[in-house]
């Protein structure tokens, strides 16, 4: 596989949906997918602890009812676990106290409570204003640019006085990119600033 395809894959921002109630987790999918978010969706906790293990995910949604370990429990144990620093937010359509909120808050130290049924909207808006993500802005500038399809000849230019600033490696492979900024911005996403791009994020990253 290409590094640029490699770092393709990696700009893509992931949503962890945990819920045994397939409709939800297809409704979420669905809507997020229309802001470019993928979700993963796991019927139960034990599988959700699988996929942190090897994915990061700029957002986590949990049901409070689920088989084998609780929604707050697995809520819990992430976050004391530290396996994850992104909001996750409780959901429940049986549990709606404001005691029984109270407690699950506590308890999993969530980013917040969401009662079922919930607006689409509501829940999208929740997610899109908090992710400018960090795990986007700890990225390399050129990687940054590289996920941004909007980019132009004077953000790459930024990008590559970045990259020279902070490094002692100055490749011959840097300096031909220079030629490669000078396009006009309607030949951006061409294949040869793919390549560069992906694989000079792959060296800094």
């Amino acid at each position: 596989m290409l590094f640029a395809e490699i770092a393709l894959m990696s700009a893509v921002k992931k949503i962890l949906v945990v819920d045994d109630d397939k409709s939800i987790g297809d409704a979420l999918s669905r809507a997020f997918a229309t802001k470019g978010f993928a979700v993963t969706i796991c019927g139960k906790a034990v599988d959700a602890l699988e996929k942190l293990k090897v994915d990061e995910f700029c957002a986590i949604f949990v049901d409070c009812m689920l088989p084998q370990l609780s929604g707050v429990d697995l809520v819990a144990k992430i976050t004391e676990g530290n396996m994850s620093s992104s909001p996750i937010y409780l959901m429940s359509g049986v549990y709606k106290d404001k005691r029984y909120i109270k407690d699950a808050m506590i308890k999993s130290h969530a980013a917040e409570f969401i009662t079922k049924p919930f607006n689409l909207e509501d829940v999208l808006k929740l997610v899109v204003s908090t992710s400018t993500d960090k795990t986007e802005l700890s990225r390399p500038p050129l990687f940054r640019v590289f996920s941004d399809i909007s980019a132009n000849s004077r953000d790459i230019r930024k990008a590559i006085d970045s990259l020279i600033a902070s490094t002692v490696l100055i490749c011959p492979l840097c300096m031909d990119f220079w030629s490669i900024a000078e396009l006009p911005a309607t030949l951006m996403s061409s294949k040869p600033k793919a390549i560069y791009l992906g694989f000079l994020c792959f060296l800094i990253k």
